[in-house]
């Protein structure tokens, strides 16, 4: 029997319920329609790596920023640990100076780079160490100058010095 669209279909009824058809095509009718589907997975194919390769980089970037604090609580935690009993004016001058920020920030790199440096060269390894360790003594006595200098501290009539 032939349909509508010139294919030669075969109606076999295999139970009460469904009917199976066959359908007859013909062999250069095949080729274009193969031709099609080919194109077409190829297409997804590429399409589906392009995904996979938007959704991992999408993953990294969101692991990267779930694996650890921001950069500004990095700032935070390195100043509280050198004055914990000022936190709440390392809060405040965080929020109102951008510089106080900034020294706070270069703390936390000091200080990641210092305890990484056991990783470098033996024949650096001194050398890094000492000038990891100045740099976080000189960045921790701009810490405690800017606590020591804002309001807060000054109503309260004392003088921080970072735990030993």
């Amino acid at each position: 029997m032939k349909d509508d669209s010139g294919l030669f279909t075969d109606p076999r009824p295999t139970d009460d319920y469904m009917v199976s058809h066959v359908i007859y095509i013909p062999p250069p009718a095949l080729d274009n329609i193969q031709f099609t589907l080919i194109a077409k997975y190829n297409s997804l194919r590429s399409r589906i790596g392009e995904l996979k390769t938007s959704l991992i980089q999408s993953d990294q970037r969101i692991m990267a920023k779930q694996d650890g604090p921001s950069d500004r609580q990095r700032a935070i935690q390195a100043a509280v640990r050198r004055f914990p009993q000022f936190e709440l004016a390392i809060h405040r001058l965080i929020v109102r100076s951008e510089s106080f920020l900034e020294i706070c920030e270069e703390l936390a790199e000091a200080e990641l780079a210092l305890s990484s440096v056991d990783k470098t060269t033996t024949a650096l390894v001194e050398a890094r160490r000492a000038e990891w360790q100045e740099l976080v003594d000189r960045l921790v006595g701009e810490v405690g100058a800017a606590v020591q200098n804002s309001e807060a501290i000054r109503n309260l009539g004392v003088n921080p010095r970072p735990p030993r």
